[in-house]
């Protein structure tokens, strides 16, 4: 597991303070975590100070100088968490990710698993499978995202 560790696992080893937890947050970036809109969740990733302006802009939350700077924003995370889940409340889900994409604001959405094995990728990429049961049946399964362009998928029940 400590491979997976990235930001946290680098934080600590620059400063060689263990991290808090931060729960869906990204250590080193802000505003980068989920927030609730009226009829779902979505991940915002603001990656640079002129993301954020833009993302103020459309959820009209104004401006504030004291957060223009990612090293500003991180000191303030819980204000500007308040401030941001506020402001994406009334949102429908769908509409303010199409405003965001316009606005070149990284973000997208947190689908339910219902809502994951419609997405158009995970149907052409096949991730959703019935593999041949003992009993002449199907049962399903689901496909590794990996896939080799010379290998097919192998299952216990294939020759």
């Amino acid at each position: 597991m400590i491979g997976t560790l990235a930001n946290q696992g680098m934080n600590y080893l620059a400063t060689g303070t263990s991290p808090k937890r931060l729960g869906d947050s990204h250590p080193n970036i802000a505003p980068y975590e989920a927030f609730p809109t009226e009829d779902g969740w979505f991940v915002l990733a603001v990656g640079n100070d002129e993301q954020f302006r833009r993302f103020c802009a459309i959820v009209e939350i104004p401006y504030d100088d004291q957060l223009a700077t990612n090293e500003q924003r991180i000191t303030a995370r819980d204000m500007l968490r308040q401030k941001i889940v506020k402001a994406v409340s009334t949102w429908k889900r769908d509409d303010l990710l199409s405003q965001l994409e316009k606005a070149r604001v990284p973000a997208g959405p947190i689908n339910t698993v219902g809502e994951a094995f419609e997405d158009p990728h995970v149907k052409h990429r096949k991730l959703a499978i019935d593999v041949a049961s003992p009993d002449g049946g199907t049962i399903p399964g689901i496909r590794s995202p990996i896939q080799f362009s010379r290998s097919r998928l192998a299952t216990e029940t294939e020759e």
